[in-house]
């Protein structure tokens, strides 16, 4: 491509590296490398969290990467949170980081997917994310465990969390520590200071933009305004559709398009459109962690978008909203977090009236969400027959995304599970039986997979025998 549109996405180096003492620091980083910068960044902030000093060992040493960049998003999202949710941000984000000091799990936690309930605008008790197993990082094993109890933990924590959680003690910081470094020119104030929190008003006309995390308040020179990120958004699509793109690439452009829409404190119909066609691109591209960011920050979305409606009803879904609701649902279903699936259908069934809906579409949305439900409860009872009955209804749906859901990361571990209950109470069944029983693909069904296939990837191949297979002899076999 011609000129200076395109910014290339330089590529993941991993292995040691030696730092330059010498390297001049900058106010954005690329989320591919990791300067000295972001790092002592990091360090502070987690430092200041958990009372912890970690002057004595290496910061990558002991911290996990994935926690700094937690806390870092984490204090860089209270940014929108009004007084009372600070208040309430602070105490979760303390209580977090001291649990997972407490029970040793500070490297085994899965930080990417770590959340506050302050964000999600929910009431949840605090709890890590253990039980996810996706990205975890290895513990070094230069790394020496934490205590798991430190009395003075909670004082330290205290104190220094006090000072981290206004931002304008963090600008003022960060102003005195550029002065020391390079005197300011006359006449012009400190970016920082100047601003006092006040929202970015981006310059920059590139359609095409690199993501870079943040490790200070940007330059309006690199931030897009709304209309250059309007079009920005319909250049990225298009590529995507008609020229068929890399995942790669559409995500980098999406996380600097939604990176410029935050700094902007930009909340409309453009944010809303941003955030659900990345949710949705990650779908299709099986990228669970980017979904679930996007579908949370949706939820708080479509709430603030309902409270600028004026005449409008505000306890009713739009159609865009059901259809993540639903997605969110089948979400939690793979997460196997029930409780906050059964919040939604509290809020759902107690504050909404689908039967006035006028909408055709809603009502079909409403029918799947009604179906999401069904399966948890037949995945709770360990009903494999009627949840693959279920299952079979949802291949012939509108909300083709939904399926996909189902079958790339549900579907799996539920016929396994059912194999299990059935080895149990069979001496031999028939594979045309399973074929039926558990949803596979059949002679109409293309979309569907193999159960040969099946018992290739979960080596039991051996046991399918004559037609039928032997239930006996796969009973001890583990998957």
């Amino acid at each position: 491509m011609a000129g200076n549109i395109y910014n290339e996405v330089s590529s993941l180096k991993l292995g040691k590296h030696k730092k330059d003492k010498n390297a001049k620091k900058t106010n954005e980083i690329s989320p591919f490398s990791r300067s000295s910068a972001s790092e002592t960044a990091s360090s502070a902030s987690l430092t200041s969290t958990t009372g912890v000093s970690s002057s004595t060992t290496n910061t990558n040493e002991q911290w996990p990467p994935s926690l700094n960049q937690f806390v870092n998003e984490c204090y860089q999202r209270s940014n929108s949170l009004s007084e009372s949710e600070k208040v309430q941000f602070n105490e979760q984000i303390q209580q977090i980081l001291l649990k997972a000091l407490d029970e040793g799990k500070l490297w085994e936690n899965n930080w990417q997917l770590q959340k506050l309930p302050v964000f999600e605008g929910v009431r949840l008790p605090v709890e890590l994310e253990c039980n996810t197993k996706i990205n975890v990082e290895p513990i070094p094993s230069s790394t020496k465990m934490l205590p798991s109890k430190n009395k003075k933990s909670n004082k330290r924590t205290n104190d220094l969390l006090s000072d981290f959680k206004s931002d304008e003690r963090k600008k003022q910081r960060m102003a005195r520590f550029s002065d020391s470094l390079t005197p300011e020119p006359v006449g012009k104030k400190a970016l920082s200071i100047d601003r006092k929190g006040e929202p970015i008003k981006g310059t920059c006309q590139d359609l095409e933009k690199n993501y870079l995390r943040l490790t200070s308040e940007p330059e309006p020179s690199r931030v897009r305004p709304q209309k250059v990120l309007e079009k920005s958004l319909e250049y990225v699509l298009n590529k995507y559709l008609k020229e068929g793109a890399p995942y790669s690439y559409l995500n980098n452009q999406f996380k600097s398009i939604r990176q410029d829409l935050t700094v902007q404190h930009i909340k409309n119909e453009l944010t809303l459109k941003v955030y659900e066609s990345h949710a949705r691109i990650a779908i299709e591209n099986n990228d669970l962690g980017e979904f679930n960011q996007c579908q949370s920050q949706l939820k708080y979305l479509y709430y603030i978008h309902k409270q600028k409606q004026a005449g409008i009803d505000n306890e009713k879904f739009n159609e865009n909203d059901l259809e993540f609701t639903f997605y969110r649902i089948l979400y939690m279903l793979m997460m196997g977090n029930y409780p906050e699936i059964f919040k939604i259908r509290y809020e759902i069934y107690s504050k909404r009236d689908f039967e006035n809906y006028g909408k055709k579409n809603e009502l079909k949305i409403f029918n799947c969400i009604e179906k999401s439900f069904d399966l948890q409860n037949f995945q709770v009872l360990g009903d494999y027959h009627n949840f693959f009955k279920i299952y079979k209804e949802f291949r012939s749906i509108d909300l083709n995304l939904g399926f996909h859901l189902i079958k790339n990361f549900l579907i799996n571990k539920e016929r396994i599970k059912a194999l299990n209950i059935i080895s149990k109470t069979y001496r031999k069944i028939s594979i045309s039986f399973l074929i039926d029983e558990l949803a596979f693909r059949t002679s109409e069904n293309h979309d569907e997979e193999d159960i040969f296939d099946f018992f290739k990837r979960h080596n039991l191949i051996q046991f399918a025998k004559d037609n039928d297979f032997d239930c006996a002899s796969a009973r001890g076999i583990k998957n």
